[in-house]
């Protein structure tokens, strides 16, 4: 209720103001007569037309809308559009009021009422109740001072009150959001403290200066506008400063360049000349209109970049308003070649409706293909891939269900989690194929296993939803808290299960076409790596054709093969010309903990076995022994980014019976060759 009275509370000073700025000026200026018979300004108010004309009383008054200023002696200058005075010299001079066009008026009450909306989002959706308020402060008194722009400049004493202290308040929320956004600075609290003290100290004189109508000291003038431009090139400069940090660049970047469009002119080109005692480069009115660069640039983030959470509700607003512009669009030409054909207007209105009518679901359907082709671009394609060839990703099938359910059930964050032909249900097992919002890091990694049991442990306030799918694939939805901090409820829940019943099997049979295509790859790579190992013939390119293959087969980034230094030790040592790739600390702890497990078959082949570790801080590591007896035998080590999983190990298993084979037939050619040479050295 907040957001919205400040919201209602900004749209009526914006109509007040553009009301007043319609009735004319307000001079603020009452005259007398001079004792040798001229006309004098008797009182001027403070901050009235007339004194922000520099007309001071003592002043003499010429003429009053060419009509000579004794007809006005004794009365208070109405709405005029002029009046003409004498300056020191004695030469006449023209005071004129301010002019606004039409379009700025409108301009600067559009962008008071825009940041009003996007402080009441914020302040309602934010997942940060601290910086939702200071971020309501912000708009609201940024809105308030584009509103009262008009009422201002015709010099009317509230509009002129609200507009100084509102900019005076806004100066300083504008460095206090960027205290607090991203993260939170060291001392936030008492930087907050100070700057909410320091522009108190400053907006009390203003209350007393503008009830008793005098105009503002020089003194005080001076510290306002050093304390407007000051606040504002410290605060665009502190986003600056978080933009080129790499954690935050990505996010900060479009706000960073749209505050700086919208904040230069205004903190450079007229807060800060005036504080040195210098006129503006641009005034106020003319400076003030690029502000609306800011809410564009917070509004770009929050669709684009998911900024405060508010993706889903933005993307629910953009799609309904582009569409009802659709919809009058086609209207519109419909109506128009109705009526040129003759129709009447009320039934060419009647049939224009009828006819954007049935068209409307369509419209509906197309508008929303091309923002989601635009701004979701997953989202894009797993819809086009589901209503056209069916051949969508299982990520981009669950990508776009967690975006579809957070559009329905307002969460933080959403994830899609599934676990194949795996009997365990807590351990780390699942899979997150597609998440939207906020998500955990550690849980948004793709193809890594986690467990459901420590990601609600982990994670407050995380909910997990079983789905039934298949004897074969089981699923779980994991959603967190509500945009306003509440668990979802029991409605909230069912959506979700509803909306998942819906997209399991589509999921389901992309997850079977992707398993179908990767094992015809891995058979075709079978073949072609079974042609070459027929090929070739010493021990030593047996054990190379088997990594070069096997890398591409199983995904590794890098593969190697160490072989036994010697017969007695367990020591290991890179193949000739085969790069060391994991560290001696990795491939001693798989082997000795392998080794460690199976003593019974130390004197036996190992040949076939495969062990791997997997770490998410640093690489994962699959070793496969390979060749047999014990004294003979080489480790094939794979290296990746991404887990190995059992699927793994039963491919690496195939590929080791090949090359066992292979290498079979190698010691074999090499004995008989050893043989053969050592009889023909006897016969010689």
């Amino acid at each position: 209720m907040l957001g919205v009275s400040v919201l209602v509370a900004v749209v009526l000073v914006a109509a007040t103001s553009l009301r007043l700025y319609a009735e004319g000026p307000d001079w603020g200026l009452q005259l007398a007569q001079a004792p040798d018979g001229g006309v004098v300004a008797l009182a001027v108010r403070g901050h009235g037309v007339a004194w922000e004309q520099h007309v001071r009383p003592g002043d003499r008054v010429l003429s009053v809308d060419a009509l000579d200023a004794h007809n006005l002696i004794g009365q208070q200058v109405g709405h005029v559009s002029q009046i003409v005075v004498s300056d020191a010299n004695g030469a006449p001079r023209t005071a004129q009021p301010p002019e606004l066009t039409d379009a700025l008026k409108l301009w600067f009450a559009g962008v008071a009422v825009l940041f009003a909306l996007l402080g009441a989002v914020v302040y309602r959706w934010a997942p940060d109740a601290r910086l939702g308020q200071i971020f309501l402060v912000f708009g609201s008194t940024t809105a308030l001072a584009l509103g009262s722009i008009a009422g201002a400049t015709r010099g009317y004493a509230p509009a002129t009150f609200v507009a100084a202290t509102s900019a005076t308040a806004a100066s300083a929320a504008f460095t206090t959001v960027f205290v607090w956004f991203p993260r939170p600075l060291r001392g936030a609290h008492w930087l907050t403290t100070g700057l909410a003290a320091m522009t108190t100290c400053l907006a009390i004189p203003l209350v007393f200066i503008y009830s008793s109508g005098v105009g503002t000291p020089p003194l005080l003038e001076t510290s306002l506008n050093v304390w407007m431009g000051g606040n504002l090139v410290v605060g665009t400069l502190l986003l600056a400063w978080r933009a080129v940090r790499p954690a935050n660049r990505f996010l900060v970047a479009p706000l960073a360049l749209g505050v700086a469009v919208g904040i230069f002119p205004l903190a450079l080109l007229n807060a800060l000349p005036q504080a040195l005692g210098r006129p503006p480069v641009m005034w106020a009115e003319s400076a003030s209109v690029s502000v609306a660069a800011i809410p564009l640039a917070f509004a770009y983030a929050i669709l684009r970049h998911r900024l405060f959470a508010l993706a889903a509700y933005l993307r629910h607003f953009i799609l309904r308003v582009c569409a009802a512009l659709a919809i009058g669009t086609i209207f519109v030409p419909t109506w128009f070649l109705l009526h040129l054909i003759g129709i009447g207007d009320s039934l060419a209105l009647m049939a224009g409706g009828v006819i954007v009518a049935l068209a409307a679901p369509t419209i509906i359907d197309a508008t929303q293909r091309v923002l989601e082709a635009w701004f979701y671009p997953s989202l894009g394609r797993a819809r086009a891939g589901l209503l056209t060839d069916g051949m969508a990703r299982p990520s981009s099938i669950a990508s776009a269900f967690a975006v579809r359910s957070r559009e329905y059930v307002p969460t933080r964050w959403a994830a899609l989690l599934v676990r194949v032909n795996v009997s365990a249900v807590d351990g780390p097992c699942w899979t997150v194929l597609g998440c939207d919002g906020d998500v955990p890091t550690g849980y948004a990694r793709p193809d890594w296993p986690v467990a459901l049991s420590s990601l609600a442990d982990d994670v407050p306030g995380t909910t997990v939803l079983h789905i039934e799918c298949s004897p074969s694939m089981w699923a779980a939805v994991c959603v967190g808290p509500r945009l306003d901090g509440t668990p979802p409820g029991g409605v909230d829940l069912e959506t979700i299960r509803m909306l998942g019943r819906i997209v399991l099997p589509s999921l389901e049979a992309a997850l079977l076409r992707e398993q179908t295509q990767a094992e015809d790859r891995f058979r075709r790579g079978l073949f072609v790596l079974s042609h070459e190992l027929a090929a070739v013939g010493p021990v030593s390119d047996v054990l190379r054709v088997t990594a070069q293959h096997a890398a591409a087969l199983l995904r590794a980034d890098a593969a190697t093969v160490l072989r036994r230094e010697t017969e007695d030790r367990q020591a290991y040592v890179p193949l000739d010309n085969m790069p060391e790739l994991p560290s001696h600390d990795d491939v001693d702890t798989v082997v000795r903990l392998d080794l460690a497990a199976r003593e019974e078959q130390n004197a036996g082949s190992r040949s076939g076995h495969v062990s791997y570790a997997n770490s998410p801080d640093r690489h994962c590591v699959l070793i496969c022994w390979l060749g047999e007896p014990v004294a003979l035998e080489a480790l094939l080590v794979l290296v990746r980014a991404s887990p190995f999983v059992d699927e793994d190990a039963r491919r690496a298993v195939e590929i080791a019976d090949h090359a066992a084979g292979a290498l079979r037939r190698a010691y074999t050619s090499r004995e008989r060759k050893v043989t053969f040479l050592r009889h023909e050295g006897l016969a010689t």
